[in-house]
């Protein structure tokens, strides 16, 4: 049984939430419920739960503020929000598990198996630190799961990414590769607008790991860790004002 707390300033949002964890997910025991980040201290503190179903848009203290508050972040985390997509990107770079209000039976079984199967109190304030970094605009971090846990990798140091079938291969700069369980569509929503740009069916590579670019019918790139992958012809000019526009 996972030990856990509701955090939810609407009593209708916490009773739905409530209903759904006894009737889907036997495996959770709710030790508590508060209707705000001050309450939600005190609760934590008094009932030390091993997850925390937290509410984002609340009055007063949102549920960020939470972070700023607890001694320490010694517990799991499943965000319940209705912000847009670039705060879920945040969720996603930092392997924070996350519902999408309305909240849908399916999505609420995946994230409880999820936090279920993969208890891990080493890497849990390392991720919400990650979480809070990537709320800005300037974030330069990302959180890939792995066989092993976690690995928090800089932007920086990914060159390309290589699709896996439905897994994706990630080539750091230090010639580590990492396999990750998100395929390369999934990978190019989330890094697409940080300068990594999808060349070909198969590669997504980071612009500022270029090493040079050879020309032909369609064109292939050489990269800083010393590969050279073929562009596809209907992503060449796309890629080549891409480049052009980094380099102005």
């Amino acid at each position: 049984m996972i030990r856990s707390v509701i955090v939810e300033d609407e009593r209708k949002g916490r009773e739905f939430l409530r209903e759904l964890l006894e009737r889907y997910c036997p495996q959770i025991e709710l030790v508590g419920e508060a209707d705000s980040v001050t309450a939600a201290v005190q609760l934590i503190d008094a009932q030390k739960p091993e997850l925390v179903f937290l509410d984002v848009e609340m009055p007063v203290n949102n549920g960020f503020r939470l972070f700023d508050m607890v001694p320490k972040v010694d517990f799991d985390v499943i965000f319940v929000t209705a912000f847009d997509q670039y705060a879920v990107k945040a969720f996603e770079y930092s392997a924070i598990d996350y519902l999408l209000k309305p909240i849908r039976v399916s999505k609420l079984k995946q994230a409880v198996d999820k936090v279920s199967s993969k208890l891990e109190s080493g890497s849990r304030a390392k991720r919400v630190e990650t979480l809070q970094e990537n709320r800005r605009e300037d974030f330069q971090k990302i959180v890939l799961p792995s066989q092993g846990g976690y690995q928090f990798v800089r932007l920086e140091d990914i060159v390309r990414c290589e699709a896996d079938s439905n897994y994706t291969n990630f080539h750091l700069t230090n010639g580590r590769r990492l396999l990750v369980s998100k395929t390369l569509k999934h990978v190019e929503e989330l890094l697409g607008d940080k300068d990594f740009f999808r060349i070909h069916q198969s590669h997504l590579i980071n612009l500022r790991h270029v090493r040079s670019y050879l020309k032909g019918r369609s064109g292939q790139v050489e990269m800083d860790d010393g590969s050279v992958l073929d562009v596809s012809v209907r992503r060449k000019a796309a890629l080549l004002e891409k480049i052009k526009s980094l380099t102005s």
